[in-house]
């Protein structure tokens, strides 16, 4: 809806004015390297929280011509289950060593799985 059509117009933003700064993107400009982005899923988390921003992530390295957003899905296992059924593939958390984050989107959920996501000592010490 309306708030993914606002993030997509403020990410082609920063990528049109990062592209100012030459025409060889990565080396000319900082900026324009790629971000690590890591959703961590768990079961029972709302796919829409997770799917749209991913979604707005590949639209602007669609717009930009390069992967500037690099997708990464983590959970406790190799599949996370949404809340409305449908499983998501992701490498778990164990298996990764801490990574360069730039951004973690945690998507919503009901506040059980929630909780025990966030309460999880596997979760924590890959985070800290």
């Amino acid at each position: 809806g309306s708030v993914i059509g606002w993030l997509l117009t403020v990410l082609t933003g920063i990528i049109t004015e990062a592209r100012l700064g030459g025409t060889d993107k990565k080396s000319a400009n900082p900026a324009m390297r790629s971000c690590e982005i890591f959703f961590l899923l768990y079961d029972g988390f709302a796919a829409l929280d997770a799917v749209g921003p991913a979604d707005v992530f590949s639209t602007a390295n669609e717009q930009a011509g390069d992967a500037i957003y690099r997708l990464h899905y983590v959970g406790s296992g190799r599949v996370a289950r949404a809340s409305n059924g449908m499983g998501f593939a992701t490498r778990p958390l164990g298996e990764i060593a801490k990574p360069r984050l730039h951004t973690l989107f945690v998507p919503g959920g009901d506040e059980g799985p929630l909780r025990a996501v966030t309460a999880s000592s596997t979760t924590m010490a890959w985070l800290t």
